[in-house]
């Protein structure tokens, strides 16, 4: 045998001392009780403390008045159309405020009146697209709308400032 097998093969043995020394520390040495049993208890107390933090937080929620607001809004029915009009509430009410147009200028050429509403001139007998409604009259202060579904009719008065003035006529 060499010399440097003969290193070798103490070195071997060296650490196979070693690794026999260490399985019988793990296997014969005595272990600590209180720390075999402990773990699991303190993961279990952990574990009821956090189920404990869950469920009161579940039971008695921290929430700002306008989150409760929001929830309350969110119970509330919705209905199949939003714009469509109520024929009970119009019933109730006869001429019906719809918010949303406005009535910003007034045309006549000769016996045709035009009304501007919304941007976009309208005759008597044109539809409304945003709000379906009809135009039944136009004159310089108000225009005449009747709902196309509904019948429902309510007056659009003249929002604009030409007509005090004496303008568009």
């Amino acid at each position: 045998m060499t010399k440097r097998e003969k290193r070798l093969a103490l070195l071997l043995l060296l650490v196979a001392l070693v690794a026999a020394a260490d399985w019988g520390w793990s296997t014969f040495a005595p272990r600590s009780a209180a720390k075999k049993e402990s773990e699991p208890e303190k993961v279990l107390a952990e574990a009821h403390a956090a189920v404990a933090r869950a469920s009161q937080v579940l039971l008695h929620p921290e929430i700002s008045l306008t989150a409760m607001r929001i929830m309350e809004l969110t119970e509330m029915p919705i209905y199949d159309d939003p714009l469509m009009i109520d024929p009970a509430l119009v019933a109730r009410q006869g001429v019906l405020a719809v918010p949303g147009i406005a009535f910003t200028g007034y045309i006549a050429i000769g016996s045709q009146r035009f009304a501007v509403i919304g941007g976009r001139e309208y005759a008597v007998g044109d539809v409304i697209e945003s709000t379906g409604e009809r135009v039944t009259a136009i004159d310089e202060n108000a225009v005449m709308l009747e709902h196309t579904k509904t019948q429902a009719e309510r007056m659009l008065e003249y929002s604009g400032s030409d007509a005090q003035a004496g303008m568009g006529q």
